[in-house]
Parts: C-alpha cells; sequence; structure tokens
C-alpha cells in the first residue's frame, strides 16, 4: 500500500519558487527535473547537482557538502573527479560550511560573501572562492527541518530575483531527489548505524572471546610421517672374503632352515692358489731336509737350518688358510627365517668384497615399523608413546603400535630429506611383511590448539632471528 507523499519544506523567506517567467529557463528546468527523476545512483544524482546545474543558471563551480552530525564532508565539486579530503580547498571550504550551518540563516536560501564569515576564513575567501555565492540547504523531513546538506554556487555576479527563483526551485527538486535514493543523507550515525556498529561490536567481542577460548583448548599433538615396515632383529649375511658369486641357491621371501646353503663362491681362484701354495710348501720341505743332510756331515750348514724351518712353517700356514677358505666358500644359514635380498639375478657373476652385505634373515612374526620424519616436522616424543600405521594396501584399517627408539641425531636419507629415524613396535598380532610402506601418525604431549598453530611460525621465527644476529 502506497502511504501520503512527503511534503518537503520549503524556505520561510526568499524568492517565490514558482516565480518564473522566462520559457527558455522553464524548459530547462523541465529538462533538469527529469535527469535528477533517471538518476540511478546517488553518484549519479551528485553529479548531476554539481555540474549539469550550469545549464540553468551560470556558474563558475559548485560544491556539495553533506552534514554529519556537527561536521561538514564535501561529497561533490564541479569538475573534479575524486574529492582530496586533505586539500587545502576542501579543508577551508567544510569549515567555512560548519561556521554558516551554525549561524541563523543556515536553513534558508541566501547569498554568501567574505562579510559572512569570521576573520580567521575571511581572508582566504579570496584565493578559493570568486566574489558571490549562493548558499542552497537541503532540508530534511525531521523535526526543526535541519540542512541534511548545502550546495553552494559560485557566481561571478550577484544573482537577481530570477536566479533564485531558479535555486528555490533546485532547492525542492535535488532535497526530493537526494533523500529519495538516499534516506540516511546528512542524518548522524548515532541511531541506526551506531546500533548496527555495537551490535557489530558485539559480535566482534563474542568472536574474540570464541576465538581465545578455542585457542586455549587442549589438544594431542601429532605428527604424520611415511615409514616401511622392516624386520625387527635380522641376520645379515656378509661375504667372508673376496671373490666372486657363483650362484644363489635361495630367492628372495623363500622360507628356510638353519645350516641350509645359501650361495657358493666361485673357487677356481681359490684352488690354483691352493696348488700353488701345496708346491711351494713342498718345495720347502725339500730344501729342509737337504739342508739337514749337509749339516750332518759339515757343521757349518746348520746354520741355515732354522731360516728354512720358519719358511716351511710360512708356506704350511698358508695352505691351511687356503683350506680353511674353501671351506667358506658355501655360506650357510646361521639361522632359519625369510630370505630378505634384491633380485637374485643382480648377484650371479658380481664380485663382492669382504664383509659386504649379501641378504639377510629375518624372523616374519618379529618386525618393526621405521618411520622417517623431517626435522621441520619434529616435535617431543616419549618413549612407548601411540602410532597408527596407516598401509597403502590397507588404509582402512591401521595398526597399532608403539614407539620403540627416536635416533640420535637426524641423517640425510635416500631421498635427499634431513629426517630422524623412528623404530616403533606393533602391539597387535597384524601379520606384516617387509617391505609394505605407508603413513605413521605419531601421538605426542599434550598441548592447546594456539600451540598447534603457532609452533611452525615460531619455529620459523627463532630460525629467521637466528641467521639476522649472525
Amino acid at each position: 500500500m502506497v502511504g501520503p507523499m512527503p511534503v518537503w519544506p520549503r524556505p520561510s523567506d526568499g524568492p517565490d519558487a514558482e516565480g518564473l517567467s522566462n520559457p527558455d529557463v522553464m524548459k530547462a528546468l523541465l529538462d533538469l527535473g527529469l535527469q535528477v527523476r533517471d538518476a540511478c545512483s546517488l553518484d549519479e544524482l551528485m553529479f548531476t547537482m554539481v555540474n549539469i546545474t550550469q545549464t540553468l543558471v551560470p556558474h563558475q563551480g559548485a560544491i556539495l557538502i553533506e552534514c554529519r552530525g556537527t561536521g561538514m564532508r564535501i561529497r561533490a565539486i564541479s569538475g573534479v573527479t575524486v574529492v582530496d579530503r586533505n586539500a587545502p580547498f576542501t579543508l577551508w571550504m567544510e569549515h567555512a560550511g560548519r561556521y554558516v550551518r551554525h549561524s541563523a540563516l543556515a536553513s534558508q536560501l541566501h547569498p554568501l560573501s567574505p562579510e559572512s564569515l569570521p576573520a580567521t576564513l575571511r581572508y582566504e575567501w579570496t584565493e578559493w572562492m570568486p566574489e558571490n555565492a549562493f548558499w542552497i540547504p537541503l532540508l530534511g523531513q525531521d523535526e526543526g527541518h535541519k540542512p541534511r546538506g548545502i550546495l553552494i554556487i559560485t557566481l561571478s555576479s550577484s544573482p537577481d530575483e530570477e536566479a533564485q527563483a531558479v535555486f528555490a526551485n533546485l532547492q525542492s527538486l535535488y532535497t526530493h531527489a537526494l533523500l529519495r535514493l538516499a534516506p540516511r543523507f546528512g542524518l548522524r550515525r548515532s541511531s541506526a548505524w551506531l546500533m548496527k556498529r555495537r551490535q557489530l561490536s558485539f559480535v566482534g567481542a563474542v568472536a574474540f572471546a570464541a576465538c581465545i577460548t578455542i585457542a586455549f583448548v587442549p589438544m594431542q599433538l601429532s605428527i604424520i610421517a611415511p615409514g616401511e615396515v622392516v624386520p625387527n632383529k635380522p641376520v645379515v649375511i656378509r661375504s667372508p672374503m673376496d671373490g666372486v658369486v657363483a650362484s644363489l641357491h635361495v630367492s628372495p621371501n623363500d622360507r628356510i632352515e638353519e645350516d641350509q646353503v645359501l650361495m657358493s663362491l666361485d673357487r677356481v681362484d681359490l684352488r690354483n692358489r691352493l696348488d700353488v701354495a701345496q708346491r711351494t710348501s713342498d718345495i720347502a720341505a725339500a730344501q729342509l731336509e737337504q739342508q739337514r743332510k749337509k749339516a750332518f756331515l759339515d757343521a757349518r750348514q746348520g746354520f741355515d737350518l732354522g731360516v728354512l724351518e720358519r719358511v716351511l712353517e710360512r708356506h704350511k700356514m698358508e695352505v691351511a688358510h687356503l683350506e680353511s677358505l674353501m671351506e667358506h666358500t658355501e655360506i650357510v644359514a646361521p639361522t632359519g627365517g625369510v630370505v630378505i635380498m634384491q633380485d637374485e639375478s643382480e648377484w650371479v657373476g658380481r664380485a663382492v668384497r669382504l664383509g659386504e652385505r649379501i641378504l639377510m634373515i629375518a624372523d616374519p612374526a618379529d618386525v618393526a615399523i621405521d618411520i622417517r620424519v623431517p626435522v621441520s616436522d619434529m616435535i617431543l616424543l616419549e618413549h612407548g608413546a601411540k602410532v597408527a600405521f596407516f598401509l597403502n594396501v590397507a588404509p582402512g584399517m591401521p595398526v597399532p603400535a608403539s614407539l620403540a627408539r627416536i635416533s640420535y641425531s637426524a641423517q640425510v636419507k635416500r631421498d635427499g630429506v634431513l629426517a630422524y629415524s623412528l623404530k616403533t613396535l606393533p602391539v597387535s598380532n597384524v601379520a606384516l611383511r617387509p617391505g609394505l610402506k605407508g603413513l605413521a601418525k605419531i601421538y605426542g604431549r599434550r598441548s592447546t590448539i594456539a600451540g598447534y598453530l603457532l609452533r611452525r611460525p615460531l619455529a620459523w621465527a627463532r630460525q629467521w632471528a637466528r641467521v639476522a644476529m649472525q
């Protein structure tokens, strides 16, 4: 339902708003009214008020000022796209408008002159304004009809009666259009705006208090790192000598028994060396026997017997050593378990060094989880901390485990990441095959949400400060 049309206040004294006799002026006023009515936004209306008014009354400039409480704010200036709030003219105009607004003529149409301003503002009039100006108040509907805005028209000469009649019509036209597009224009913000501001402040305070409360909610710290199932106490099989792998008698993941032959080293070189050593030993024994016969006839020949006996003893020890190596060319399993090694085809015919690791024998029921935690993600962990291991092959069934060991220092892993090595032991009877990989979630000490969120930023700030102080 449409209510009654508002009745906009008219100036109590001044020229008659209908006193227009020039048809051209009346036509121009009608065209301006149509343009003002078609304005869709406050910015478009303010542009029309300060720039298009010149089609009715030629002027040197127009300034639109909004009345805000006890202050004034320039909203638009003819020929200016953006009003600079800190410009000298803007500051002087707002001070001058504030003075006139608190005078008795604030709600009336009247001309402005330097004499209407105090001495502190009067001397700058000639610098910013022409000799004549006109004060057009845009009055509101509230009690007292106080100005919501002021339109100041600067003129090169004093306005005549017809110009003042045009200004009176513009006052009614612009006031109606301004309050239609912006009903809160020129109102103090102490009512609805301040109420909304208080509501927003209350909501902000409640949100801040909620954030502070949530920040100190206790929680358990945790980290996620990649892990792999490894043997817990594997038996490492190493090469007993330098040689070449002749054959492998087992394959990866084979179950073996104790004393089962695992691999054989090539014996050709050892056999040749043993034959040479035995012949050399026989020659040394013959030389010793011949020297003993000579010493029986000539006592002076007995001086070399001790040397030849030591030479023979050395050759016999070499023969015994090579015979022992021949016995170790076949490597047997010291215990039963599962074979863990690379592809056997990579070992056949490969030269190995003394002590080089060839394979491992592990108990399939005794496994551990090797977790690699980067230095940047490490937190304080205690022995026996809870661990949940999520296998890549079964991510929906976490395997519970407990922390058994943490490496003393971080090392660079194969992927080039500096990380700590954590060893955990499963606490369930789930069958885990060595070599399975997944993600492990390690639970640390209890902290707060704020501590969890600020842990990385504080660590970064500490490192940055340490670098900056160097």
